[in-house]
């Protein structure tokens, strides 16, 4: 009995997921892949063409469980397919947002450089690859991949974005780097300033006062 109740519960989640990746574009896809970054291997992107071959890549790797759908929330709510959270997953825009004030998978860094993508027009797309000599169809997100992959874009490396940036005219998006950037060093110094307090107090020894 209880193996049928098992089969049952897997089966309602593989239905849920297939009938969300019908209603997700092809465009969706390649967005959520990015937003995947460091939750799948190089050759899984390669593989996936799908949504629900990145589902169910996901389901093989533990980041989607029938008992926690937190990361295929956060995914829909960065694509901004609040229809879907709302008619699939029951839940709302507001409610995935209180939920990521407690648990965040996907980091600050990775979805301001989708948002930046969604930002910028075709022409500024165009003019951003004449800047960096890139005469192929390429687009947006595989641009930031590139830069990624040559090491002139991380999360602690934005400089070169920002100036690309600059040359478009864009500085609202370049504010929004420099408060990420902003967000990002604090951060750092907070768990700096953590890490030294604990070996203070290992060194202070638990006899002294």
């Amino acid at each position: 009995m209880s193996g049928l109740k098992t089969l049952t519960v897997n089966g309602n989640i593989q239905e849920l997921l297939l009938d969300i990746s019908e209603n997700i574009s092809q465009d969706e896809v390649h967005a959520m892949i990015f937003l995947c970054e460091g939750k799948i291997t190089t050759q899984d992107k390669e593989d996936i063409k799908y949504a629900r071959q990145l589902f169910h890549c996901l389901q093989k790797k533990g980041h989607i469980t029938q008992e926690d759908l937190s990361f295929l929330k956060e995914l829909l709510y960065r694509i901004k397919r609040i229809d879907i959270l709302t008619s699939k997953l029951g839940t709302t825009k507001e409610q995935v947002e209180t939920d990521l004030k407690h648990c965040v998978h996907i980091s600050e860094y990775r979805a301001q450089l989708y948002y930046i993508s969604l930002e910028l027009s075709n022409k500024q797309i165009e003019d951003l690859k004449f800047l960096l000599k890139l005469n192929r169809e390429i687009s947006m997100l595989e641009i930031l991949l590139k830069m990624e992959k040559e090491g002139s874009l991380s999360q602690t490396s934005l400089g070169k974005l920002k100036d690309l940036l600059t040359h478009l005219n864009r500085l609202d998006l370049v504010k929004k780097i420099e408060a990420l950037e902003g967000n990002y060093k604090y951060v750092t110094d907070l768990e700096s300033s953590l890490k030294k307090m604990s070996v203070a107090e290992k060194e202070k020894g638990p006899g002294d006062s």
